[in-house]
């Protein structure tokens, strides 16, 4: 069974081609428009990582990790931000400046689905985080 991976992103271009990047790497892929999309979507079907953009309408990257964590989901996140380093204070995540090297960001997921202690989809046993959540690669 392939590892789950949710890309949120209101920009449709970008989304669309990190979806396919990842699938061109063996991921299933699953895409939301935004982070109310997302919880909707997360609600459905749990994935094994999530790479979101920050700044999106309805409910915005933050809120998406905050809410998803206080329902006690472990899932690990990468957050994509154009507005410099993002805000992650306590929300145990990874972070990626925009405009992003792509080979960054499929390093970051691989490096999380290797890390993962658990079989693909069983999202009951968290990763462990490393000590600084934004390694560099």
């Amino acid at each position: 069974m392939p590892f789950r991976v949710l890309v949120v992103d209101d920009e449709p271009n970008l989304a669309r081609s990190l979806a396919e990047l990842l699938r061109d790497e063996g991921y299933e892929v699953q895409q939301a428009e935004d982070g109310a999309a997302a919880l909707d979507r997360l609600c459905a079907s749990p994935v094994d990582v999530i790479v979101s953009d920050v700044m999106m309408p309805k409910v915005d990257g933050y809120t998406l990790v905050e809410t998803i964590r206080a329902r006690g989901d472990p899932t690990p996140v990468i957050l994509m931000s154009a507005s410099g380093r993002p805000r992650t204070d306590a929300l145990n995540v990874w972070t990626v400046a925009k405009p992003f090297d792509i080979e960054r960001v499929l390093g970051l997921v691989e490096k999380i689905i290797e890390t993962h202690p658990a079989s693909p989809g069983d999202i009951a046993s968290p990763i462990p985080f490393p000590s600084d959540p934004s390694p560099a690669f």
